[in-house]
């Protein structure tokens, strides 16, 4: 069933899906209608506001084992939140990319022609993002 649908009902087991980033992640990385930001009364501070809401509730309805399915080579930023500030024990040595500093999403390891040399992270949100950074 969606998050949407599981508000107010519990189950022993949850499988969230969609944990990984882009378009169709959790939070979406769809933009908003113009539109919308017209006819909503206020701006929220927090990013991803109303998804971070409904995430929360998808995760508060599991009563004994909470899975996130998560392509691990493109984690979310609610994982990368989880994962570094709010629950690090839950991820038991799962080591996540490193995240874009400008975005929120993934850095992804590239190659700048067949040199190995010339290695340098990009962002995977790549064309709306264009950070990059070299290799360490």
């Amino acid at each position: 069933m969606t998050a949407h649908a599981s508000k107010g009902l519990q189950r022993d087991f949850v499988f969230l899906l969609c944990c990984s980033g882009g378009l169709k992640g959790f939070p979406s990385a769809i933009p908003e209608e113009p539109l919308l930001g017209l006819l909503l009364p206020e701006v929220e501070r927090m990013p991803h506001a109303e998804e971070r809401r409904l995430f929360y509730v998808a995760m508060t309805r599991c009563k004994k084992k909470l899975f996130f399915v998560v392509d691990q080579s493109r984690p979310s930023r609610f994982m990368y939140e989880l994962h570094d500030r709010i629950c690090p024990n839950i991820f038991r040595g799962v080591k996540l990319p490193p995240q874009c500093p400008n975005c929120g999403e993934a850095l992804r390891l590239r190659h700048a022609g067949s040199d190995p040399s010339r290695a340098f992270y990009g962002c995977t949100g790549f064309p709306n993002c264009r950070y990059t950074r070299p290799c360490k």
